[in-house]
């Protein structure tokens, strides 16, 4: 202990002095040479691999060691050479951080998820971080035909790749998860990528039981903050989501006027429209309407939009077919399909979901309505946003962990009965005639 002590003092003299003449130091200190050189070496790359950036010019090199140990016969020296280099190696960076984020949710939070993603990039481009998002096979599809720049997508298999291959992984509950990290490394190539990591791994301490989110306690703490759904991943904004970017604007590889042509809508304006949400939901889900409102939402906008055709897109059950739309195609598109379709409208409507999502991100305008999600929390501010009137000021989402599918006020639809068809058309027709 007391050589360890005295091992402190001189390399704290060392580092104070800013100079590189290490050896004033160490030959200084009223400790044997040969017992202090480990202690020394791994200090100085304690203190200048993790506080600064790592730079190869202030490896120790053999020539410390020589004077360390006086003079030393060619068998000694070799020893000490290949020693010195293999310390030097196991402490260099390498050629870039390979981070891994595994998004778990659907379609909705993968593309919440690659905004802030975007904004991470954006900020690092100039560093050597490659990112590999592990998503649903069906989600992979997403990107075919979209000129990216920004990360590889990959069909999540196992943990075991992500743990193994990478120097960073995330798993995306809303928050941003670090379960694999190595913050000496991260820290050489961004110092705010390692704040994110701990900060986050002090939230998921609190609010965390075993990796499974306490999604309403995290939803409170949230709000507490004043932050929207957009930054969850990093509720201390750390790095900043900039989800204007509209980033799938560019599809490099899609033909238009194919995937037009095909469902019949080639130079033809047409207005979507989607009524599912959550597939697992959808059968009782109060994030969307009742069939009936579909029906006479649909027959106003023909009798006020006659020019305009009505296509009903999206995945749901048969029963949710709206049988007055012109072209039905739920269940029949694939992303291709759907992207062309989105980006090609005039005006998407729909409850607060993935399709919204997917059009913002393809740099088009929405008419959402929201019940029990809040579209202060949840929209984008520059779609036409139709609050309902929640049971509560912030909604009931989260609430309890059912809350898809029932009210906290015990009435399935409470949340959407103050937004009715003729006041969504009333949005749109406005939107239009204003184009």
């Amino acid at each position: 202990m007391f050589h360890f002590i005295n091992s402190l003092v001189a390399y704290y003299k060392f580092y104070k002095s800013k100079s590189w003449d290490c050896s004033y130091y160490i030959s200084n200190s009223k400790v044997n040479l040969k017992s202090k050189l480990s202690i020394f070496i791994y200090l100085h790359f304690i203190f200048f691999g993790i506080k600064r950036n790592y730079q190869p010019s202030k490896h120790f090199d053999i020539n410390l060691y020589r004077y360390l140990y006086g003079n030393v016969n060619p068998i000694v020296d070799s020893v000490l050479n290949k020693r010195i280099t293999d310390l030097n190696q196991s402490f260099a960076p390498k050629n870039e951080l390979r981070i891994a984020v595994r998004s778990i949710g659907g379609l909705g939070d993968l593309i919440v998820d690659l905004n802030y993603l975007i904004s991470i990039v954006m900020e690092l481009k100039n560093e050597n971080v490659r990112f590999t998002v592990f998503t649903k096979k069906n989600h992979t599809n997403l990107f075919d035909g979209c000129a990216n720049n920004y990360f590889s997508v990959k069909e999540f298999s196992s943990n075991q790749e992500c743990y193994e291959n990478y120097d960073l992984y995330f798993i995306s509950y809303d928050l941003w998860i670090p379960v694999k990290y190595n913050l000496q490394k991260i820290h050489l190539f961004s110092r705010k990528l390692c704040l994110l990591v701990e900060k986050n791994l002090t939230i998921k301490s609190e609010i965390f039981k075993k990796d499974i989110i306490n999604e309403c306690c995290y939803e409170s703490f949230c709000r507490l903050r004043k932050i929207t759904r957009h930054q969850f991943m990093d509720p201390y904004s750390v790095f900043v989501s900039n989800y204007y970017n509209a980033w799938m604007n560019t599809i490099s590889t899609l033909d238009p006027s194919y995937t037009l042509k095909k469902f019949n809508l080639d130079n033809v304006k047409y207005i979507t429209l989607n009524c599912c949400s959550d597939f697992n939901y959808s059968k009782h889900n109060i994030k969307i309407w009742g069939m009936e409102n579909y029906l006479q939402l649909v027959k106003l906008l023909k009798d006020r939009l006659p020019s305009y055709k009505i296509v009903q897109i999206g995945v749901g059950p048969d029963d949710r077919i709206i049988p007055n739309v012109d072209i039905n195609l739920l269940n029949q598109t694939n992303f291709k399909d759907l992207k062309c379709l989105l980006k090609y409208n005039e005006i998407h409507i729909d409850c607060e979901g993935g399709l919204v999502h997917l059009s913002h991100a393809l740099g088009k305008k929405s008419v959402v309505y929201f019940g029990p999600t809040s579209s202060t929390e949840y929209g984008y501010p520059d779609n036409i946003n139709i609050q309902g009137e929640s049971c509560c000021s912030y909604g009931c989402v989260h609430v309890f962990e059912n809350w898809h599918s029932k009210c906290v006020c015990d009435e399935k639809l409470h949340c959407m009965k103050n937004i009715t068809p003729s006041l969504v058309c009333s949005k749109i027709c406005e939107f239009l005639h204003a184009m």
